[in-house]
């Protein structure tokens, strides 16, 4: 175990709490706060540090910190410190030159102050050339004061005397440490082999630790998994592969005649390639997380499965069931599949330069989706200033992905555990641009565009459209695929759109049509979502929809500012101000919530019922249970809307994502909700990558090497960890402050700190029934339930954020007026109040008659001023609240996975 002691004589200073460590809870940031505001949890937490004096008396001192992390009382918090110094510097003869030394320190001190009152006294000096002058003849208001004098009375005193430490701890550890602080901080490479040299100078007992960057990549940066694929940087001809540590030619000639570019190899600064990852390490480093190991799901418990009719994952869609029984076989003989989704999408690294990445990355199917989404891998890496070339790129990819599933390979966890493992490429997830260039077919601005049927569209001033003639045109299938892309290569043209056929076709079980995912983020958040609300706020006066004069602006604005999102939405919405930098998550939560209330005598209404339409739809197909006879009904809305919109706005409305947004319903028939796979966690993954760049030279190495250390950290932890160590990471958790309740009360988190419950006539009646004391109940402020956060109304009081709206397992909704913890029997009971609602008059008829429930928004009628008790496991969703001057609407989420 860990002990850090500063040892002089027989007086000690121990640090005799790991969690001296913890840090506090930001006050006020969150949505459901103590009601009230002047308990402890608010202001901050109490940590307790036990310091010895020379004879082994203990002295306990209590810094309070405040809500920004600073002490409290910093005299109290700074005299705490020294007086810690002080202590420890007593000398190790005896105790009694401790109070020597003592008084010592107190002489000087009253010696220093006695001097700076004598200087500072009213009394008139000369200055430099001997006239008099007059204390404050300058500046009245300028009080002579020395910025360091705490500073320097301590480098006069206890910091200048050495002190011996004995310090119990493993190399392990201290690795563990300091790459946690390393990722936590971002640091660079350079930034990191100083945090080692700091280390390696404060433990004076020879070179333990990797301090130059050198060692470091040692012991940190394997290349073993790496292949550079070059390619001829005059006509993109392959030059062939090499691994990461294998010794390259300087340089090779392009085969091509006709260019004969000289590519150089051996200065990678100067070369043009791409790198290939190896899957297998990483998918092992991932499932070495017991926990994550436990919730993978095996397809073979999809096969010959009686349906409910309700679509909850992907895993109830009709391509991951087909999936399921091609492979129920192998399942059944021993072996663990798994099915991949790949991704491919580039993102500048800055936006003054043209330095770009395009990292290839597959996420795990049979994870939940907050795991699949959170823990993209990494297959390839694109990079630089070229575009890239997906006939070039993907094939190496593709065809690692084919071996292992041919091949498959074994992972090993324990000497108990270990698999045999095979992964198959069934899904696609890009946005419009990098899908075609995948699928081999035209982009959205050419003809047959469609990656799912053979719409040709028409041109239509500078741009392309897609109008609403009837049904969707003819689906495209593969053999009508293969012979496009066998007639297209032929002739050198494009044939139904197509010019090439796609990459991903050798993979065996990827089916090179319904194989590609339509994408909420892109078609739908940043696509006809934003293309709306730049129509509504752009198109000028003349326009019927234009509700973009300044009066209009700021009444969105006010309205938007009294609007306070679940925490669950993961993103509040700036004003529209700010429009041009939302992200897709705004624009998905203004869309989604808080477009229909806000709008309300703004847009015509005409318009207004019109985008209802376009709400409804989403809202059911973002659901965690759809049933599956709804889908009809939805189709039937989306052909409603799709038809109206030309004829209410104009013909550039009906671009691509319009189309793609008709064929919403069919990839839910063939994936589940469109939530399920969704380029949110690789955009995420993306941001990622782009934090591992600190300059512009060998970025690939940058990268490669911060996914390494990744990964050496999870090994670390696997063999080192102690309890020191996670207190440590779990110190630059600000709003880690949670009860220690968890283990208590199994899938229920109580977060915050409880305090004594304090019971009305109504609550204490519904516990005596209950037959039980008020005297054994906590009340707490918040807690989290399957991931979801529920907290208690806050009143009057404008909050960050507000969570205290709850729809029930009984589809009825409550107000949480306060959450109690019984202590002796861990029960948690949530005291609310009814609220009495009805469907919105904007929700589609046929889905209020079909099933309330699924509606995306419902009117506050009243809220009951008697209370109930209901089991925390009755707790299902927490709902938006949005309460304006004129109305109030209730919104209950759809999913919990837009953790992105």
């Amino acid at each position: 175990m860990f002990s850090l002691r500063f040892v002089v004589g027989k007086g000690k200073a121990n640090i005799t709490d790991a969690t001296s460590y913890s840090s506090h809870e930001d006050s006020g940031s969150d949505s459901c706060t103590s009601e009230n505001d002047n308990e402890t949890d608010q202001g901050g937490e109490e940590n307790e540090y036990s310091l010895s004096d020379g004879d082994g008396s203990v002295e306990e001192n209590r810094a309070h910190t405040g809500p920004d992390g600073d002490s409290g009382n910093e005299d109290e918090a700074l005299n705490n410190f020294q007086g810690g110094q002080d202590n420890t510097s007593q000398s190790s003869d005896d105790s009694g030159s401790g109070s020597s030394s003592s008084e010592n320190d107190n002489e000087r001190d009253q010696e220093r102050e006695d001097n700076a009152n004598s200087s500072d006294e009213g009394e008139g000096r000369d200055d430099e050339n001997g006239a008099h002058r007059e204390p404050n003849e300058d500046n009245e208001n300028f009080e002579m004061c020395d910025p360091f004098k705490r500073l320097k009375s301590s480098v006069e005193d206890s910091f200048s005397i050495e002190r011996q430490l004995q310090v119990n701890i493993s190399i392990g550890e201290i690795l563990i440490n300091a790459l946690a602080l390393v990722k936590n901080h971002n640091w660079s490479h350079l930034e990191k082999e100083h945090l080692m040299k700091f280390a390696q100078s404060i433990l004076k007992c020879g070179k333990i630790l990797p301090d130059s960057r050198f060692l470091l990549d040692q012991y940190f940066y394997s290349k073993e998994d790496m292949q550079y694929f070059f390619f001829c940087s005059g006509c993109y001809k392959s030059l062939g592969a090499f691994p990461a540590k294998q010794t390259r030619p300087e340089r090779i000639v392009c085969p091509i005649a006709t260019c004969e570019t000289v590519n150089i190899l051996s200065d990678l600064s100067q070369a043009t390639y791409f790198v290939t990852f190896y899957l297998p390490s990483q998918i092992e480093v991932l499932l070495s997380n017991p926990d994550i190991r436990r919730k993978l799901v095996s397809p073979s418990a999809f096969v010959n499965v009686p349906g409910d009719n309700i679509m909850r994952d992907l895993y109830d869609g009709k391509m991951y069931r087909k999936f399921a029984n091609i492979v129920k076989d192998e399942c059944n003989s021993g072996v663990k599949v798994l099915s991949l989704t790949l991704s491919v999408d580039s993102a500048s690294l800055c936006s003054f330069s043209g330095q770009k990445i395009c990292p290839c990355f597959v996420m795990i199917n049979e994870l939940p989706p907050v795991l699949r989404m959170g823990n993209p891998l990494l297959a390839g890496l694109w990079f630089g200033l070229v575009k890239e070339k997906m006939d070039l790129f993907l094939p190496p990819i593709i065809k690692h992905i084919t071996k292992l599933s041919s091949q498959g390979f074994f992972l090993k966890f324990s000497p108990e555990e270990e698999w045999f493992v095979k992964v198959f490429l069934i899904a696609c997830c890009a946005d419009s641009v990098a899908r075609c260039d995948i699928q081999g077919i035209h982009s959205h601005r050419g003809d047959f565009p469609c990656s799912w049927c053979l719409e040709e569209g028409e041109e239509y001033i500078n741009c392309r459209i897609f109008r609403h003639t009837g049904p969707l045109a003819p689906p495209r299938t593969i053999r009508g695929l293969i012979e496009d892309a066998s007639n297209a290569i032929r002739t050198q043209t494009f044939v139904n759109g197509v010019k090439y056929l796609s990459p991903l076709a050798a993979a065996p079980l990827f089916h090179p049509v319904n194989g590609f995912i339509v994408d909420q983020l892109h078609a739908k958040d940043e696509g006809t979502t934003k293309a709306f609300i730049l129509a509504w706020l752009n198109d000028g006066q003349n326009y019927p929809h234009y509700i973009g004069r300044d009066h209009q602006k700021d009444l969105i604005n006010a309205k938007l500012k009294k609007i306070s999102l679940p925490k669950e939405a993961r993103k509040n919405i700036r004003d529209l101000n700010n429009l041009a930098f939302w992200t897709g998550r705004e624009n998905e939560n203004f869309g989604l919530f808080l477009s229909v209330p806000v709008l309300v005598d703004i847009l015509p209404s005409r318009f207004l019922k019109h985008w209802a339409l376009y709400v409804q739809v989403n809202y059911i197909l973002l659901c965690t249970e759809i049933p599956i006879d709804v889908l009809p009904i939805v189709e039937a809305i989306v052909d409603e809307f799709v038809s109206q919109v030309e004829r209410l706005y104009y013909p550039e409305m009906m671009r691509f994502n319009m189309h793609l947004f008709r064929h919403f319903v069919d990839n839910a028939r063939r994936w589940g909700g469109i939530y399920a796979l969704s380029a949110y966690g690789f955009e995420a993954g993306n941001q990622k990558l782009k934090k591992l760049v600190h300059s512009a030279n060998f970025i690939p190495n940058q990268i490669c090497r911060g996914l390494a250390e990744e990964n050496a950290l999870v090994l670390l932890k696997r063999h080192c960890s102690t309890e020191t160590t996670k207190a440590f990471e779990s110190s630059f958790d600000r709003k880690a402050s949670t009860s220690s309740l968890y283990d208590r009360t199994g899938k229920v988190r109580l977060l915050k700190k409880g305090k004594l419950f304090k019971a009305t006539v109504e609550e204490e009646w519904f516990i005596n029934r209950m037959g039980k004391e008020c005297a054994d109940f906590l009340q707490y402020s918040q807690l989290q339930k399957d991931g979801c956060c529920f907290g208690t109304h806050s009143g009057r009081r404008k909050v960050k954020t507000d969570n205290s709206f709850a729809m029930l397992a009984s589809k009825e909704i409550i107000l949480i007026r306060k959450i109690l913890y019984h202590e002796h029997t861990s029960e948690v009971w949530i005291v609310g109040s009814k609220v009495r609602c009805e469907p919105s008059p904007y929700c589609p008829l046929s889905i209020v008659r079909f099933d309330p429930s699924l509606c995306f928004q419902y009117s506050v009628i009243s809220i009951d001023e008697d209370i109930g008790f209901h089991e925390v496991e009755s707790l299902s969703k927490v709902c938006v609240n949005i309460k304006l001057d004129n109305c109030h609407y209730l919104s209950p989420m759809p999913n919990l996975f837009n953790m992105y």
